[in-house]
């Protein structure tokens, strides 16, 4: 069950604001909205049952960490590469699609050498 733009950020957020009404549990979602989960109990709802978004409050943008290029994608690809991440050579050209696929060309006629 998605439950962003609700507010919640915790299970137990989510758990302090249901209330057992005989077979049913009432989920207040704020603004006079409340959900309904028809024929179960509280102890039954479970954390994996619920998605919700990121608490992003503590979090800062720092780019300290930036990765830069290491090798060209061939060169990935011939040192045994299973998965290359490309980012800023696609989304910074002029033209992201021909840039994506001129990598994708360089990656697909790459050919092993005979050991």
């Amino acid at each position: 069950m998605r439950l962003n733009g609700y507010g919640f950020t915790s299970f137990d957020a989510i758990h302090s604001n249901m209330m057992q009404a005989g077979p049913n549990v009432l989920l207040n979602l704020g603004s006079g909205e409340i959900l309904e989960f028809k024929d179960t109990t509280i102890d039954k709802l479970q954390p994996s049952q619920f998605e919700l978004p990121i608490d992003k409050s503590a979090m800062s943008l720092s780019f300290s960490d930036d990765q830069a290029r290491v090798v060209a994608p061939s060169e990935a690809v011939a040192a045994g590469a299973t998965y290359i991440v490309v980012g800023r050579p696609i989304t910074e050209a002029p033209d992201p699609a021909a840039e994506a696929q001129a990598i994708l060309s360089q990656i697909a006629s790459y050919q092993p050498t005979a050991s």
